[in-house]
């Protein structure tokens, strides 16, 4: 990976990272992803946020079929649900960065997944540790 897609990535990372500067973040280290659980009002400007950035965005499973990563993306998370959303920072690229928003049965909460995805190198070492520090996550 090049270093100016590793310092995109980053980058994105960081503005949903602030938009919510209190969450307290999860590593998942069979997945390599931070998650976060959120209630109603950080959902609300977390999802602009992500709608902002993000180029592509789907709800429904027909959607991912016009992108390879994202079919990878919810194969590994098990698929896409009702109320689930996936966002993707650009689908075309080699690497990028997904967001996966999971809502919670009481219809009040979601969790969020964050990760990367490279097509070069999925154990990027050197960004794994980057997401790990801005996320504050060991």
């Amino acid at each position: 990976m090049r270093a100016s897609e590793r310092f995109e990535i980053e980058i994105l990372l960081t503005g949903v990272r602030d938009v919510i500067p209190t969450a307290r973040w999860s590593w998942d280290d069979a997945r390599q992803t931070v998650s976060v659980r959120l209630g109603s009002d950080d959902e609300k400007r977390v999802r602009k946020q992500l709608d902002r950035t993000f180029l592509f965005s789907c709800r429904k499973k027909r959607k991912t079929g016009s992108s390879p990563v994202a079919g990878l993306i919810l194969q590994m998370h098990g698929g896409l649900r009702d109320g689930q959303q996936l966002w993707l920072s650009d689908p075309g690229c080699a690497s990028g960065t997904y967001a996966l928003s999971k809502p919670w049965v009481d219809g009040e909460n979601l969790t969020l997944v964050l990760g990367v995805w490279s097509g070069e190198d999925q154990s990027d070492r050197v960004l794994i540790s980057s997401i790990r520090k801005i996320f504050g996550v060991h």
